[in-house]
């Protein structure tokens, strides 16, 4: 596995201010194959390896949280009354 961040870049280069200024963006792990193809992709044709996945796999990655997004919300309730917990622990 790769890890790909900041900006979803492949390239290995280090993250600058201006990427760190761009739409919000998580690091992502994947596979080192696919990491070096979509870095090789966005060094010849520009951009970012993020606009050229998004198009790709967000219509996929949607359909598959709507499947959980149910589950995905009380989980988040539970985290934050976890959350709450904790601060009053430390009170």
């Amino acid at each position: 596995m790769h890890s790909v961040g900041g900006a979803l870049m492949a390239s290995g280069r280090k993250k600058t201010k201006k990427d760190e200024s761009e739409a919000a963006v998580k690091l992502v792990r994947i596979n080192v194959d696919l990491a070096e193809m979509l870095s090789w992709i966005v060094k010849v044709k520009g951009g970012t390896v993020a606009e050229f996945l998004d198009p790709l796999i967000r219509p996929q990655v949607t359909t598959a949280y709507k499947q959980i997004e149910a589950v995905v919300l009380k989980a988040k309730k539970v985290e934050e009354e976890m959350k709450r917990i904790r601060d009053q622990a430390q009170e």
